[in-house]
């Protein structure tokens, strides 16, 4: 029973904010504009390195992608 109250403690987080960030890259998509993965905290290794590579995502090259415990967002680089 512990472990699966961590699992779902654990992508709580990532499931509530899954709502905005599907809203954002929805705008994204329509524009064909790219975007940057903004930290939501600290954030991980890998979603360190993810950001550290700025406005170079689209819709048509990339899924944003959140893991458990998750806050990061995609944020639109309009030129």
């Amino acid at each position: 029973m512990q472990r699966v109250a961590v699992l779902a403690a654990n992508s709580m987080p990532r499931l509530v904010l899954n709502g905005g960030r599907d809203t954002v890259l929805g705008a994204i998509s329509q524009d064909n504009a790219r975007y940057s993965r903004v930290l939501g905290g600290t954030g991980c290794d890998f979603c360190q390195m993810l950001a550290d590579r700025g406005a170079v995502y689209s819709a048509d090259t990339a899924d944003f992608e959140a893991h458990d415990k998750c806050a990061c967002t995609p944020e639109p680089d309009w030129p």
